[in-house]
């Protein structure tokens, strides 16, 4: 991967686990099925 590709894929990363931190369990839609790490991991 290029300098790009892991940029973007750091962003990623902080944005979900931000998106983690800032919502809680049962507002979040995403956690019913997987966690957003879970998600972030498995989008490669």
């Amino acid at each position: 991967m290029g300098e790009v590709a892991w940029s973007q894929m750091i962003l990623k990363g902080l944005f979900y686990f931000c998106l983690t931190l800032l919502t809680p369990m049962r507002a979040d839609p995403m956690r019913s099925s997987s966690s957003p790490l879970e998600i972030f991991l498995s989008s490669d």
